[in-house]
């Protein structure tokens, strides 16, 4: 079985997350093993499944709240850039070409 933990270290930075920092970070696993990573088609699939991960670990806020809209939104972004790093490598390593559809 082929996945990896999407670790979001950064939540703790947030404010609106000090209540995760005192549970631990939140983590995702998604699964590869299933993908075809030589493959633009398995490629896009993995990326998709890294935005629904990141959305999970992230959370999501009370649009009323702005502080929180805005830490959930710098969450994301940080999760989202450290898991396509992640994502480029396990994909370079297969010798696959990353489709540069972000």
């Amino acid at each position: 079985m082929t996945s990896f933990k999407m670790m979001i270290a950064a939540v703790a930075a947030f404010g609106a997350f000090a209540a995760v920092q005192a549970e631990g970070v939140r983590s995702v696993n998604v699964e590869t093993a299933d993908l075809n990573l030589a493959s633009a088609r398995g490629v896009a699939e993995l990326h998709g499944r890294i935005g629904v991960a990141v959305k999970a670990v992230c959370g999501k806020a009370d649009g009323r709240d702005l502080n929180a809209t805005a830490d959930v939104a710098r969450c994301r972004a940080e999760s989202l850039r450290a898991a396509m790093q992640w994502a480029d490598a396990v994909v370079a390593r297969q010798g696959a070409t990353v489709i540069a559809s972000r």
